[in-house]
């Protein structure tokens, strides 16, 4: 399997970190303490991954998974999460079917395994969101009859059965995105429905869920979301949205329940046209822990994908495009980020 070098990009994206040896495992860059590893789905149906490294801010070329992983047909969405410097990968085939890889701390990737055959089958998946914790991974996914279920896959390898997340939640109605969230050793999961409203519901450590809780009640009304994304930092919760008018909104979900106002990013940020998919991470860490408060966030817009970050002061660097200096993999439909 092929193993990832870094290109001899130009730092183009915010201020790079120094990366530490003693933080995180890191034979070959990418897994470093430092790194953002991003991942694209074309509208081929391909799956692509590259990082930008943490000590100088370049960026490796677009490569494919599937070539490194295995094929499992054509890929419509993924997602994406880091732990002990493993990034782990899962992708929905256009079938819905639900399949997941992991790129290893030397940069070679498992074989693609295929996620139902130990979970059981929800039905035709459409949407995925998966968090890591200790080993842990945390599968949160979507069917294209808008329910909500969710499984994970223990350290000993020991997978739970898909569950009804909604029978223990409540339902927010027809879902049309997840994304899943762990802090604190609790799963934060956030759900859009098809009236374009945003929730937010706790599965806590016992395992037991809270409701689910209408989002915009607290941070304002940014229009009908989307497509949503979420990531820690600080202990708390970031919110990345995409609204039906392409719009980029942003909110902090802070430890004590309260909520920020929804915020323009477009306004912060520049803009890249129409956002068509969003995702926010940590990214950097080799558990995802972030630093000092900064998340990083990729959009798909005009068949492009973008980048930026947030800094703890909530100024944010300018979305630029990644294609610029990873290459075309194709036109980009959904994006991940590590973290």
């Amino acid at each position: 399997m092929a193993v990832a070098t870094v290109a001899a990009g130009v730092a183009l994206f915010g201020v790079p970190s120094t990366a530490s040896a003693a933080q995180a495992p890191c034979t070959v860059p990418g897994n470093c303490s430092a790194d953002t590893q991003v991942l694209a789905v074309t509208g081929s149906g391909g799956l692509f991954h590259a990082y930008r490294s943490g000590i100088d801010g370049s960026w490796t070329p677009f490569a494919s998974v599937l070539a490194q992983a295995g094929g499992f047909g054509r890929v419509v969405d993924t997602s994406a999460s880091i732990n002990y410097g493993r990034l782990y990968v899962a992708a929905v085939s256009s079938d819905g079917g639900l399949f997941w890889t992991i790129r290893q701390q030397d940069g070679s990737w498992s074989p693609v395994s295929n996620v139902k055959a130990s979970a059981g089958d929800p039905g035709r998946i459409v949407d995925v969101s998966i968090a890591d914790i200790q080993n842990t991974t945390h599968f949160l996914v979507r069917t294209e009859n808008g329910r909500l279920f969710h499984a994970e896959q223990g350290e000993t390898g020991f997978w739970t059965q898909f569950s009804d997340v909604t029978a223990m939640t409540g339902s927010p109605g027809f879902v049309t995105d997840v994304a899943a969230v762990l802090i604190d050793y609790r799963l934060h999961i956030l759900v859009t429905n098809s009236e374009g409203n945003t929730f937010h519901a706790v599965r806590e450590t016992t395992g037991a869920w809270t409701g689910l809780g209408d989002v915009e009640s607290m941070t304002g009304d940014p229009g009908r979301v989307t497509r949503v994304s979420g990531t820690k930092a600080n202990g708390e919760l970031q919110i990345l949205a995409g609204t039906n008018t392409g719009g980029l909104y942003h909110a902090i979900r802070h430890t004590d329940g309260s909520w920020t106002r929804i915020g323009d990013v477009k306004g912060a940020t520049g803009d890249p046209g129409a956002v068509q998919d969003v995702a926010a991470g940590t990214a950097f860490g080799q558990d995802g822990g972030g630093i000092a408060g900064q998340i990083q966030i990729t959009v798909a817009a005009n068949g492009s994908v973008y980048h930026a970050l947030r800094f703890a002061d909530g100024s944010w660097t300018p979305l630029r495009d990644v294609k610029q200096v990873s290459g075309d993999p194709g036109p980009v439909t959904r994006v991940a980020i590590s973290g």
